[in-house]
């Protein structure tokens, strides 16, 4: 080979070099688990959801012990201390709105069920109070009645049995006093079942004033809000860092998946860098690209060679416009170096005549 040849496609070779050396190797193949973490929760109106909820197509490593979601039929449905609530939307803020599906169609559930939340995951949002339901008790004399946060009468058939229910939204000490509370007091802690349902403040307050069993029914139909801890500002972290955030159940610890491998809390610098300045999600149709340009430079006709210009255009242009380089000479071709030199010849004889003929006429 030449050596001027060598020294013509030596920098396009290095620029080849460099690019298959600066490729990770974690691109090409991508971790398991980081590709399934990627993968975000969808049923019905509720898309879009990650960590700390798994379920269905999400493995139960993507997730937060106790963020387990279902989707039953159009409605995703989480299961809190051995409860089912209907999922009926997730905020960004670690907030999420639920319904109780024991009361959705009838505050008469069978058996009665106490909604009860795991403090070190869950706690109600600002908006939401409780409202308690008694089931199986006497008949409280209408004297007693109405008063403010205590219910009328309503009636439920539970296992076949006929029962008297009342709710109170408030505690009696703010609306009654003395023996008059205390007999109210003993009525309800004589009934046979009492169980907390979460609900909205406001729609707590609308109920007070027309305390029926239809207006409850209402009222939690509309849902409550719970906030949620679950390694948040970990999270943050490792999704600043390109991971995706998980739950690793062995050592019962936040886990940051990465392209290349898991790590404790975020990815190594060099295992997202090139991810968000260089290929942006498009691994595989970029490293073809970046193949074709090489070859492209490598050709050693210097008429073939793209211009840098041109090769930023190639780089940010999609794959399917690019063209397949010809295959690149090993050698000087003879025919278009006897063509050149041709060529040249001419244009320098025609130079040469036409100053003759101006310095004669001078």
């Amino acid at each position: 080979m030449h050596p001027h040849l060598l020294q013509t496609i030596s920098l396009p070779l290095r620029v080849i070099t460099i690019i298959i050396i600066a490729t990770p190797i974690s691109l090409c193949e991508p971790d398991e688990r980081y590709l399934s973490c990627s993968k975000s929760f969808e049923c019905g109106n509720i898309q879009n959801i990650t960590y700390p909820f798994w379920g269905v197509n999400r493995p139960q490593y993507c997730g937060y012990p106790g963020f387990h979601l279902d989707c039953s039929g159009d409605a995703p449905v989480i299961k809190i201390s051995e409860v089912a609530y209907q999922v009926l939307e997730i905020k960004s803020m670690s907030r999420v709105h639920l319904i109780s599906t024991e009361y959705t169609d009838n505050i008469c559930s069978i058996p009665p069920v106490n909604s009860t939340f795991d403090s070190d995951r869950f706690s109600y949002a600002s908006n939401t109070k409780n409202i308690m339901l008694y089931y199986g008790c006497p008949t409280i004399p209408s004297q007693f009645l109405p008063t403010l946060g205590l219910s009328y009468q309503f009636n439920c058939n539970i296992s076949r049995t006929d029962m008297v229910g009342y709710y109170l939204t408030r505690n009696l000490s703010m609306s009654a006093t003395g023996s008059f509370a205390a007999n109210i007091s003993s009525y309800l802690e004589s009934c046979n079942h009492s169980v907390l349902i979460p609900a909205y403040e406001s729609a707590v307050r609308s109920i007070e004033s027309h305390p029926t069993a239809a207006n409850l029914t209402n009222a939690l139909h509309r849902g409550f809000w719970l906030q949620w801890t679950a390694n948040d500002s970990l999270c943050n972290k490792c999704k600043f860092s390109g991971g995706q955030c998980g739950y690793n159940t062995d050592t019962s610890k936040f886990t940051c998946y990465c392209q290349d491998q898991p790590y404790a809390t975020t990815c190594k610098k060099e295992s997202y860098r090139w991810e968000y300045k260089l290929i942006k999600d498009e691994t595989e149709e970029t490293i073809k690209k970046m193949v074709t340009v090489g070859l492209w430079c490598v050709q050693t006709n210097p008429l073939d060679r793209p211009s840098m210009t041109k090769v930023v255009e190639m780089l940010e242009g999609s794959l399917q416009f690019l063209q397949t380089p010809p295959k690149p000479f090993l050698y000087s071709p003879t025919t278009s170096l006897e063509t050149n030199l041709t060529a040249s010849t001419s244009r320098a004889c025609a130079l040469s005549q036409k100053e003759s003929g101006m310095a004669a006429i001078s």
